[in-house]
């Protein structure tokens, strides 16, 4: 339930928004708007405060909106309402009523950016946990606990200083996409100095494809204490003993170093011939050390059989708290829309010219989830889902295909070198191949969502 909520109320803010900004400059402009709807179907609820004015509504179906303005393409116009129609307007106005839907998102993203800098929120700061075997992370030599003081993505660019694990997943995901090499300064427990680590995201990770994510190459998240929260009843650790609170300080004489070394301890309990071993686990409980004995269940995962322990795991990362002052907190979230606009104008052109894959696209399901992963952490983090949500939406109706917003702005400046508008014959041809385009990929994007959601 949380998750539809969540889903609802971001697309109802968001188009709300959007359709917003076309209302507002067409009503600036002097253009008559007949309706104001909030979704599609019939209207659930209205209201108009006189038969010339606009009409507001929600109705049946919430995904999507649309503003109606009075225009001679729907019908025989009163002649002293001339002036007032849409169609009337000059091209700079009709562009600036069309532009302002996506501008409007961009400046929500910017508002709500913002918002979560002045509010301030505790981060996880950037301590890694442990990298996968094998992978780019631990070939380089990064190791559990390691603290990044800073990213240096560009052979010749200025260190980027990081106080929280987010800001390093930025860099970190900037330099993945470029496929730049990375340079971390990073202190560590114990070790005077700083260490220099270097990672080329131009590698590849065993001759896979370049649609990996930032996890193929070794990074798991931020480092969590190996402390259980409780476990499973029935499961291997409540047979072998293991309570809450115990914090598992060794297995088999191997000192575990975080959450992360656990699981991976724990799933190679399994042999290549898939038989399980048995494990000897030391915990530290109540300031007393405890041995225990412990067999992980067998389960199967997609490519290999692993062990299990049944177990959840409670410790909490190191963080931060973070508080932007008024301007400091509007500049970061100004540049933060900027560098997600940039970043996903990228992403698309990039699938477009065929250099990055599809199956990153999301639909309503792949949306729906992700709302409501974020509300379940906070809002802060909500608020975050919303501006990057906003961002999309800004950037997909700017596209330049018939029957979004961009499509419109194409018409308009053809018309504006021109000196004349499209013919009708050729705008009802292009919108035919633009709800062809956004056919498929809302067929792609429900595709990848079934994927994710059976696979």
């Amino acid at each position: 339930m949380t998750t539809l909520i969540a889903f609802l109320v971001g697309v109802l803010i968001l188009v709300t928004v959007h359709e917003f900004g076309h209302y507002a400059v067409a009503r600036w402009c002097g253009v008559a708007v007949r309706r104001f709807s909030i979704g599609f179907g019939a209207p659930i609820w209205r209201w108009q405060r006189d038969a010339s004015s606009t009409e507001f509504v929600i109705a049946r179906w919430p995904l999507g909106g649309y503003v109606r303005m009075l225009d001679e393409a729907d019908g025989e116009v009163p002649e002293a309402m001339l002036p007032f129609a849409f169609n009337r307007q000059s091209v700079a106005r009709r562009l600036a009523i069309v532009v302002a839907g996506p501008l409007a998102n961009v400046l929500l993203a910017i508002a709500l950016y913002s918002g979560v800098q002045w509010l301030g929120t505790e981060r996880p700061q950037p301590v890694l946990s442990t990298p996968v075997p094998g992978s780019l992370a631990e070939r380089a030599g990064l190791r559990a606990g390691d603290r990044v003081k800073s990213v240096r993505i560009f052979e010749h660019a200025n260190a980027q200083p990081v106080t929280t694990f987010d800001e390093l997943w930025w860099e970190l995901t900037q330099a993945f996409a470029d496929r730049e090499p990375v340079v971390l300064k990073v202190t560590r427990a114990g070790e005077a100095g700083d260490a220099e680590i270097t990672l080329d995201f131009a590698l590849s990770v065993n001759g896979t494809p370049e649609d990996l994510g930032l996890r193929e190459f070794g990074f798991t998240g931020v480092w969590v204490s190996p402390t259980i929260k409780s476990a499973v009843a029935g499961g291997a650790a409540d047979r072998a003993g293991v309570q809450s609170g115990d914090l598992v300080l060794a297995i088999n004489g191997e000192r575990i170093e975080d959450a992360q070394a656990l699981r991976l301890k724990i799933q190679d309990a399994v042999l290549a011939d898939g038989s399980v071993t048995t494990q000897q686990w030391q915990l530290e409980r109540n300031g007393q050390i405890v041995v225990l004995e412990l067999t992980p269940d067998v389960v199967d995962t997609t490519d290999r059989r692993v062990g299990r322990a049944g177990v959840m795991l409670g410790g909490a990362p190191a963080t931060v708290w973070v508080q932007a002052g008024f301007l400091e907190g509007l500049a970061l979230g100004a540049t933060h829309t900027w560098d997600v606009t940039a970043r996903s104008v990228k992403s698309l052109w990039q699938m477009l010219v065929g250099a990055g894959s599809t199956a990153q696209l999301s639909g309503p399901v792949g949306v729906a989830k992700a709302a409501g992963q974020s509300a379940s952490l906070g809002l802060t983090t909500y608020l975050q889902f919303l501006a990057f949500f906003s961002v999309s939406l800004a950037v997909i109706n700017a596209l330049p295909i018939p029957v979004l917003d961009g499509g419109h702005v194409m018409y308009y400046l053809w018309e504006w070198v021109s000196g004349r508008p499209p013919s009708p014959e050729w705008m009802l041809q292009s919108q035919r191949v633009g709800l062809a385009l956004i056919a498929t990929l809302m067929v792609v994007a429900v595709s990848n969502d079934l994927v994710r959601l059976w696979g």
